[in-house]
């Protein structure tokens, strides 16, 4: 009974066997809607269509071809027969999910397949079209490099997404029901309207940190690519996939997709999609520390790159060189690509891709001796992402300002900026967390050991030190904030120590910024 209710199909059913028939649940929901008229029962059925748990206004009146003020008014009634439940001061409606399958059971029974698939391409359409519409304006560099978004839709009633605010806010309201429709889309092969679902939901999953609903859909959108049997959309597919790979920790898996790609855009002989592909690569080569590896991908990818996706392509290679140029010590050929990069990205309108810049240059300048202009480039970065739109942008501009604060002797501040950052990447279930805590649980400890040296203790501490992050916290605290004599004479023991440096203390964190994304 159990496994039976939790499958809509099957729920009505379960509910409804043996016992008298006038009081089963289908009796008592058939009883109800024969009360309706023809417009209200239509209108029933048509929502019974829809994927996700709650609709708008707007959405139910594409799926029935009503207006808006017809929808609200047929919608009113079937809330008041408690056929449909109202979502506090939103404008939106629910089902109780056996009445959505009472619905969907109705609309199989009442309706033909040619009016059924009718109503759901119309509501795919109207959900499709104002994705397109929100990533014109949330990622104005993307607007046209997606082959999907090349589909012409249209769509009634429209709304307006024309403004940030405005449009993020549609986001949020609308995400669950526009992977819902990703899927439905694919679960009908609605082929171009499942790749353009998937291009533009996707970058909305992102920020928010949905990593598995992203892969879900990346990987849909690699089988609809391959249905369409455009080898274009297959080659952006794959690469998709890849980059999602990566960010989930699956390196091996991502780099043979990411180089199949590679191999289809050098055949097909589309060259930003050549330099998409090995700008991919070069950032997950970056990722695994193999330096040399990532500057030839770069390096190779930067004469393909001019013009794709409005320069934000070009200006993310110059963004990875300047980090491949940070982690080999090549502190003025980093500003250098990061400058080239951050003119790139302004023209193409990328803020993501400004802020991560300004952060490289901080980290260059902090590595320059120029501790002042680092926490102002971070400070500059801050006020170009916003919280509300770009958080993991935000929490990565934060993470590397308390790096640049931690070693300038501002400890408080540094702290306030990693919980912050903490926060952040916690909500969103970013990868960058760990890291993050590993770096205020080192510097607390730290901090509460000082406190209770002696003079033994002090002498022999860098030789105690268990992890890198103790470290580089150990030699950050000197001169300059330690009062105890003792505790500086051993932290100024601890710098001019011989061995490797650590490439974390003179980097700070890396910003895992994608084509894509």
């Amino acid at each position: 009974m159990v496994s039976e209710l939790a499958d809509e199909r099957f729920r009505l059913d379960a509910l409804s066997e043996d016992g008298d028939e006038r009081a089963s649940v289908r009796a008592v929901f058939d009883w109800s809607y024969q009360r309706l008229s023809a417009e209200q029962a239509r209108l029933f059925r048509r929502l019974g269509l829809h994927p996700g748990e709650e609709f708008s206004v707007e959405a139910a009146a594409a799926v029935a071809e009503l207006d808006l003020h017809d929808a609200q008014r047929v919608l009113a009634a079937l809330a008041r027969a408690h056929l449909i439940e109202s979502v506090a001061s939103r404008r939106r409606y629910r089902f109780h999910d056996l009445l959505r399958a009472y619905a969907a059971d109705r609309a199989k029974r009442d309706d033909s397949s040619v009016e059924r698939a009718h109503a759901r391409t119309a509501l795919l359409t109207w959900y499709a079209h104002h994705a397109k519409a929100a990533l014109r304006t949330l990622f104005p560099a993307h607007r046209d490099w997606d082959p999907a978004l090349r589909l012409t839709t249209s769509t009634s009633p429209e709304i307006r997404l024309s403004e940030h605010e405005e449009t993020w806010a549609w986001t949020d309201v609308e995400v669950d029901n526009l992977v819902a429709a990703t899927r439905h889309a694919d679960q009908h092969e609605e082929t171009s309207l499942t790749l353009l679902l998937v291009s533009t939901t996707t970058m909305i999953l992102h920020r928010r940190g949905r990593w598995d609903d992203l892969f879900d859909l990346y990987s849909r959108g690699l089988r609809a690519a391959r249905r369409s049997g455009s080898r274009l959309a297959e080659i952006q597919a794959l690469i998709n996939v890849g980059e999602t790979s990566q960010l989930l920790g699956q390196w091996r898996g991502a780099e043979g997709v990411l180089l199949a790609a590679l191999d289809m855009a050098r055949d097909s002989e589309e060259q930003w999609w050549e330099a998409t592909a090995l700008l991919q690569l070069g950032d997950g080569y970056l990722a695994q520390e193999d330096y040399a590896q990532a500057r030839d991908c770069l390096l190779a990818a930067l004469p393909l790159a001019p013009g794709a996706q409005h320069g934000r392509i070009e200006a993310q290679i110059e963004s990875d060189l300047s980090e491949v140029c940070l982690q080999l010590g090549d502190y003025q050929g980093a500003l250098q690509h990061a400058g080239r990069g951050f003119v790139l990205s302004q023209r193409a309108g990328d803020r993501e891709g400004e802020a991560g810049i300004l952060c490289a240059m901080a980290m260059s300048h902090h590595s320059l001796g120029d501790t002042h202009r680092a926490i102002e480039l971070c400070e500059q970065a801050l006020g170009i992402v916003s919280h509300k739109f770009f958080p993991t942008s935000v929490a990565h501009v934060l993470d590397t300002l308390g790096v640049v604060l931690r070693e300038s002797g501002d400890i408080a501040r540094a702290l306030d900026c990693w919980r912050e950052a903490l926060r952040i990447y916690g909500d969103t279930r970013h990868k960058r967390a760990e890291r993050v805590r590993e770096r205020l649980r080192a510097l607390k400890l730290l901090l509460a050991c000082l406190h209770r040296l002696d003079e033994t203790v002090v002498s022999d501490y860098p030789a105690q030190l268990s992890c890198p992050e103790m470290g580089q916290h150990f030699a950050a605290i000197s001169t300059n904030t330690l009062p105890h004599p003792l505790i500086r004479s051993s932290a100024r023991r601890h710098e001019r120590a011989p061995g490797p440096p650590v490439r974390p203390s003179l980097t700070g964190p890396r910003n895992r910024r994608t084509w894509l994304t």
